[in-house]
């Protein structure tokens, strides 16, 4: 072969290899129907934020199938890749962190898990993990880090999405793109794909938007990217090969996202029946005694009155929040919000959101995390009439377990220990805390500023998850 020949040939395959690809439907009307914004309520009619696509390869026209790489056995076969693949105490937080998530137990344990892809980006470090569920379906699931939190929980993995594992022809391409926090005046994604090792060529574009390069190291890569709407993402030997990866994703602030969560198959979002917890030597499930008046703005009388919260926001686990009412108390037609949450000076995080599905009772839904634990737990009191002054909390710390109450306005919290004194909580922004000698025997009650008692009990024993 001359060198003329040769030089043609490789000609050639540049303009083959480099043909655009064709265009899409695009327009206002388009893009107006395929972008969806969160409302503050109703949440359940949102559409999921984050999807796993892996669709069979889309060849264009004059471009054979031998451009896109092999699934080379799928994820389960695939090897860790990732500057951050050997950070054992990374990928080990996030295998903990996974299993402490508020998924359906028919789902827990994960076995055989191991990671697919671990690497820091504008976004945090990004943790991809795949395993085998209890019911024998294999997953793939992202968990990254905030790297805009100024928490104590800075560094945790928040799931991003726990979602099933696509299967034969579908498995050569893996894309999971997701609203991230930057340090950037944007609205910014975390686009991660994942293509069988060896691929050397990634790619994605915005609808109607040049292509524009993923970096890959060894058929893995990362890239941050303004959200602009539908995202397309092609991968190949020499980008012939073309995966199409639809995505329509809300705008919004911290909280308004929600995680992405594949139902396993036979699953199905029929709505439970809500369990109304009662008093034990555990803890109370209802608070009990007189109701409070309504919400007069700018007085707080009821903790399941929406918008009201306190001067130090800890919206950073808004969504596993989102993904409890999701999993455990699912319906169609409901309203929620978040009502108060802070970070408390010994490192418990509180959010509150109240939860109202369809023809059923208000739930009061608190979520507490501890930047020790692998997740957070959460409290699910249905209150009478709708009604609550006050939320008590009873959390294990490593220096011993610890009241924190969350009252409303004007009110003022007690507690004693089995049949001593009551002693008075010094409350800060509608929060009192102390450390209790015991677990077992602790009582408390809110009282009126003229000293009459609207509401007591035993606290709700929290359980760390490590």
């Amino acid at each position: 072969m001359t060198d003329l020949e040769q030089q043609l040939r490789r000609t050639l395959a540049t303009v083959v290899r480099d043909e655009p690809a064709p265009t899409f439907p695009s327009g206002p009307d388009y893009r107006a129907a395929a972008r969806r914004r969160w409302p503050v309520v109703p949440v359940a009619a949102a559409a999921a934020v984050v999807l796993l696509v892996a669709l069979g390869a889309v060849v264009l026209a004059g471009r054979g199938s031998s451009g896109v790489p092999p699934a080379a056995g799928g994820v389960a076969a695939w090897p860790a890749r990732g500057s951050l693949a050997g950070d054992t105490a990374l990928t080990g937080a996030a295998m903990r962190a996974w299993e402490a998530a508020l998924l359906p137990p028919r789902e827990l344990p994960h076995r055989d898990v191991r990671v697919l892809y671990a690497e820091r980006t504008l976004a945090g470090d990004v943790v991809v993990l795949t395993g085998v569920d209890a019911l024998g379906h294999r997953r793939v699931a992202e968990l990254d880090t905030d790297p805009t939190s100024t928490t104590v929980f800075r560094h945790r993995l928040h799931l991003v999405a726990d979602l099933l594992a696509p299967t034969d022809a579908r498995a050569g391409l893996i894309a999971i793109d997701a609203p991230r926090h930057t340090l950037r005046k944007s609205h910014d994604d975390l686009l991660v794909v994942l293509a069988a090792p060896g691929t050397k060529r990634l790619q994605w574009q915005n609808l109607g938007r040049p292509w524009q390069t993923v970096p890959v190291v060894n058929g893995a890569g990362t890239a941050v990217h303004v959200d602009l709407g539908t995202t397309l993402v092609r991968a190949g030997h020499d980008g012939g090969g073309v995966e199409t990866l639809g995505r329509f994703f809300p705008g919004g602030g911290p909280g308004d996202v929600a995680i992405a969560h594949d139902m396993d198959s036979g699953e199905n979002d029929t709505p439970s029946t809500p369990v109304v917890e009662t008093c034990d030597s555990n803890g109370c499930g209802v608070s009990v005694g007189g109701t409070v008046g309504v919400h007069v703005s700018p007085t707080w009388q009821n903790l399941l009155d929406s918008g009201t919260i306190s001067t130090h926001e800890w919206w950073e686990f808004g969504p596993e929040v989102r993904l409890y009412t999701e999993t455990f108390i699912p319906n169609d037609a409901n309203t929620s919000g978040p009502t108060w949450s802070d970070v408390l000076s010994d490192g418990t995080g509180i959010f509150l959101e109240f939860y109202a599905p369809a023809h059923q009772a208000t739930h009061l839904i608190g979520y507490v995390d501890r930047p020790e634990w692998a997740g957070g737990s959460v409290v699910d009191v249905i209150p009478q009439d709708g009604q609550s002054s006050a939320l008590a909390l009873l959390v294990p710390a490593p220096t011993g377990p610890t009241l924190d109450v969350v009252v409303a306005d004007g009110l003022t919290p007690q507690w004693r220990s089995g049949a001593g004194p009551w002693q008075s909580m010094k409350v800060h922004d509608n929060v009192a805390s102390t450390p209790v000698p015991s677990a077992v025997g602790i009582h408390w009650r809110v009282v009126d500023a003229h000293g009459a008692v609207v509401a007591s009990g035993q606290p709700h024993r929290v359980a760390a998850k490590r």
